[in-house]
């Protein structure tokens, strides 16, 4: 298994502290830089602040804060895994088909992950592998080719919500901005790919 280094947030006297919305770019980020990697499982320490401390990094590794509270890496995380699910009972034996598509523009440290449901559709999710700060970083404007006919794409930014940002009816291109944090793009083939 890949390890790396936890994020904790609040600890002002710590040079590796970062802030709650630091975290709530990175932690969405390592599972699906996991995923690329062939990592079946990840697992984030911890679910939740041990207390309420700003002196001790050991005290404020959680998605939540001591009191229950959600920081923005838990609901980046549940918004991700809300777009990303897919409850089928036929998931376990869908057979993945394929999106023809290729990524121009500005596309230097943009990373990607494709994914697709078993109803046929596939969730593209970009975002750029960079350092990040409480600032978003400067979008990159990528666009989105597209050779497989497509009905209708959505997108969605999860760490601000599960509600569509944009929609584009059959698209061949779209131009995206890509930050530091993941932007799912909902890609719905015109005729099923699904198997």
């Amino acid at each position: 298994m890949r390890q790396r280094p936890g994020t904790f947030t609040n600890v002002p006297l710590s040079d590796r502290s970062v802030s709650e919305a630091v975290q709530g770019k990175y932690i969405p980020r390592l599972f699906l830089e996991n995923y690329n990697q062939g990592i079946v499982r990840t697992f984030s320490y911890e679910l939740i602040d041990e207390r309420s401390n700003t002196t001790n990094s050991e005290d404020n590794y959680g998605l939540l804060r001591a009191d229950g509270s959600p920081k923005p890496a838990f609901t980046a995380l549940q918004n991700l895994i809300s777009l990303l699910n897919d409850p089928s009972e036929t998931s376990a034996t869908f057979t993945p088909g394929s999106l023809d598509y290729t990524l121009s523009g500005s596309t230097q440290n943009v990373e990607h992950t494709l994914l697709q449901k078993s109803n046929g559709d596939f969730y593209l999710v970009l975002w750029q592998e960079v350092p990040s700060t409480d600032q978003d970083a400067t979008s990159q404007a990528v666009t989105l080719n597209l050779t497989t006919p497509i009905a209708q794409a959505t997108t969605y930014l999860p760490n601000q919500s599960t509600t569509a940002t944009g929609q584009y009816a059959t698209p061949t291109q779209i131009a995206l901005n890509v930050s530091d944090y993941p932007l799912v793009i909902q890609l719905t083939p015109t005729q099923s790919t699904a198997s």
